[in-house]
């Protein structure tokens, strides 16, 4: 593919570029410039001020929360609610307490409203919530139900960081760099993932900082400058 898109605002994923051309040669950006490319392209975008920038953007995701379904009782490549109950009894042989987790279809169950008898008859004495495949809906045995008000599943830092780092993963292994969790706040059993992500960008923050701060220590490692690699590495 080549490609010309011209008049537009670009954001590079750090700051907006006083360039206001992309030229694309072979399905790949080969330059950013003003005006018109050298040799244009048969094709053209005129952007008229349109803002251009890297990557596929979800603007509704709920990353925290799938992640942290994907690491408990997932039950979202179940085919019915036969493959379900399956996945539930293989989690419940290898878990304890609280069975947290989710993905179910509601087209399993008559109106799409299981009921708690299905889940007591696997487990009556173990409490049980999972929330739906579009987690408006939760799904609770009896022994939940007995508790509800009086016990819910404790917070777990650990948890929200493990399903913001296990839905980030996902949603990069798809090719999305980017989004904005649609879920700011406690809902449906999952306590709201703000301080983690406020915490995760307060960390890139000082890292970014203690970078600044100490140039004298950069090094080259496999063959690339040291503020290229991953803070982790430095």
């Amino acid at each position: 593919m080549d490609l010309d898109i011209l008049d537009v605002t670009i954001f590079d994923g750090h700051a907006l570029r006083p360039e206001n051309r992309v030229s694309i040669r072979d399905g790949l950006i080969s330059e950013i410039g003003t005006g018109a490319a050298e040799t244009p392209a048969a094709r053209t975008i005129t952007a008229t001020g349109r803002l251009l920038t890297p990557g596929f953007v979800d603007a509704h995701v709920h990353t925290t929360f799938g992640g942290q379904v994907s690491l408990a009782c997932d039950l979202s490549r179940a085919d019915g609610l036969d493959e379900a109950l399956d996945a539930l009894r293989l989690y419940l042989g290898s878990t304890e307490g609280w069975v947290t987790g989710g993905g179910w279809s509601m087209a399993d169950f008559p109106g799409g409203a299981p009921t708690a008898s299905i889940l007591d008859e696997v487990t009556a004495n173990r409490p049980i919530i999972l929330l739906s495949a579009d987690h408006h809906s939760a799904w609770v045995n009896r022994a939940a139900i007995d508790l509800v008000g009086a016990h819910v599943p404790p917070a777990d830092e650990a948890a929200s960081r493990a399903g913001l780092r296990a839905g980030q993963s996902y949603l990069h292994r798809l090719g999305v760099t980017a989004w904005m969790d649609a879920i700011i706040g406690d809902y449906s059993g999952h306590r709201s993932p703000l301080r983690r992500l406020r915490r995760g960008r307060d960390q890139h923050r000082d890292q970014r900082t203690d970078r600044l701060r100490r140039p004298h220590r950069l090094r080259h490692r496999r063959g690339r400058p040291v503020d290229h690699c991953h803070p982790e590495h430095r």
